[in-house]
């Protein structure tokens, strides 16, 4: 995109600490954000959502991680 556009400006929100996340796949988000080299990234740790499928099914991320995966 920047090859066609350089003024664009690229930018996304991540959800870390998710129910079942595991610390790989979290290297792997990092990985990316490197790559993808995005000008604006917002982040923000998991909350559950009553109902959701996912909550019922796996583990929920320590509060901790969840912080540190937020600071990382």
């Amino acid at each position: 995109m920047r090859s066609i556009c350089p003024d664009i400006t690229l930018r996304s929100t991540f959800i870390v600490g998710f129910p079942g996340e595991t610390e790989e796949e979290f290297e792997e988000l990092l990985d990316f954000l490197r790559e993808a080299q995005l000008d604006r990234v917002g982040a923000f740790t998991y909350s559950p959502v009553e109902g959701c499928r996912r909550q019922r099914t796996a583990g929920s991320c320590a509060a901790d991680v969840q912080e540190e995966r937020l600071r990382a």
